[in-house]
């Protein structure tokens, strides 16, 4: 790999320790690849104590196949905590035998690593809360650069990037990811607009340009990319926005569907404590209803979003979706979308319609669940240095525990693309999104 790039929330990133407002170190899987066993085992031989707590610490998953889950560290207790956190929450591993000790994946978190065409591109897991302040608040956090020489040797040894597949498709990521930055900078246009600039680009390239085709149409694509990513073309998204009524049922079922399958399948705390705080604090609009044999738990969708609908009415100017009151609300959800593009790659998925659908949907349930916040209801006519103070606290501490149940749970991630594949299916309902 010729050179290594980098968001710049990246290279500013150290990790807080414990002073950390969640660790982890806590709850998920923590996969043990096969030379990483190798290497803590050695570390860890020096003494029957050192032994038998690695034995206590570290179980081999004899059934999986795969070397990069040849074992996994044991959690325990009610908050299933990795063995080796200490009471001080710090990693007991680290302070007795140094980084070099730690597994591939303990070592590297939160970073995480992609292959460009020319190039790694390293990012961050906004499951971490610190990377998810340092990457959503600051107006320059998601610009490219040259990694650091630290950063870049340490992402080279302990990181693995995905196999390059050779495909057109994956080739072509430098003017694809190009043109999606230059979209998503035109700060100019509210942030509906240029999101939905993103799902046309999806949709007019996914006849053309999918994971699979033996060969793009390469003029056909660049002249695409151009035109969408043109200014005259937002304007017009702009205008027709415009003129169009959002469809803001159809939003708050998919939103709907996606907070149950959030308190039924995942086990992260944080999130399913955040989900329930924000049910409860709309009264009878938000108490799930339960489920049938015909029918499946769901939310009064109606009532809740039009409760949600008056709290995010204090954080808007216009149209729902269309213009903030202040331009650091947009930054951040624009940060986000940058976020996606660069770790939840493209390539990875069928076509860029896709791509942009489950952005969309990732993009809704943030705003419900950041602009509806109990805290910022109650902060809708405070000052503005005070609003912004309680929505960047909100802010980060929402898009962590939402990282935290869809990034590192397949159930959840399944679940979206799921729901960005059956029920997505109309254009007016994607339009919808990107303003919910």
């Amino acid at each position: 790999m010729a050179a290594s790039l980098t968001s710049r929330a990246l290279a500013r990133f150290r990790c807080l320790g414990d002073t950390c407002p969640d660790t982890c170190c806590r709850v998920w899987r923590i996969d043990i690849d096969r030379d990483s066993h190798a290497r803590l085992s050695y570390a860890m031989s020096g003494s029957a104590e050192e032994r038998a707590d690695f034995a206590a610490g570290v179980e081999l998953q004899a059934e999986n196949a795969d070397p990069s889950r040849y074992a996994v560290m044991r959690l325990e207790g009610a908050r299933s905590t990795c063995t080796f956190l200490t009471p001080d929450q710090l990693c007991g591993l680290h302070m007795r035998y140094g980084e070099a000790a730690l597994p591939d994946l303990c070592a590297s978190y939160p970073r995480v690593a992609a292959r460009g065409t020319t190039s790694a591109e390293l990012s961050g897991h906004l499951s971490c809360p610190e990377l998810a302040r340092l990457s959503l608040l600051a107006e320059d956090s998601m610009d490219l650069g040259p990694a650091p020489p630290e950063l870049a040797m340490a992402a080279h040894q302990r990181l693995r990037l995905p196999a390059a597949d050779d495909s057109d498709y994956e080739a072509k990521q430098d003017v694809v990811h190009a043109a999606v930055r230059t979209i998503l900078a035109r700060r100019e246009q509210p942030l509906a607009v240029r999101l939905s600039v993103l799902a046309l680009l999806g949709r007019a390239t996914k006849s053309f340009f999918y994971r699979g085709l033996p060969e793009v149409e390469v003029e056909r694509l660049q002249r695409t990319l151009d035109d969408v990513s043109s200014a005259t073309f937002a304007a017009r998204v702009a205008a027709e926005l415009a003129r169009t009524t959002p469809f803001e049922l159809g939003v708050a079922d998919l939103v709907g569907q996606l907070v149950v399958a959030g308190l039924t399948r995942t086990r992260q705390v944080g999130f399913l404590e955040l989900l329930q705080q924000s049910l409860a604090s709309y009264g009878d609009a938000g108490r799930i209803i339960e489920g049938t044999s015909e029918e499946p738990a769901h939310l009064p969708t109606g009532a809740l979003w039009a409760a949600y609908s008056a709290r995010r009415a204090g954080w808007t100017t216009a149209a729902p979706g269309t213009a903030t009151r202040w331009p650091w609300i947009d930054l951040a959800f624009e940060n986000h979308a940058h976020h996606h593009w660069l770790t939840r790659r493209y390539t990875a998925t069928h076509d860029l319609y896709e791509q942009a659908k489950v952005l969309l949907l990732r993009h809704a349930l943030l705003r419900f669940l950041v602009l509806g916040h109990p805290t910022l209801a109650a902060m809708a006519q405070a000052d503005e240095a005070s609003c912004r103070a309680a929505f960047e606290q909100v802010m980060v501490d929402v898009s962590y525990k939402l990282s935290r149940a869809v990034d590192h749970h397949d159930a959840f991630v399944t679940r979206f693309a799921a729901v960005a594949m059956a029920d997505l299916d109309s254009w007016e309902l994607v339009l919808a999104l990107a303003r919910a």
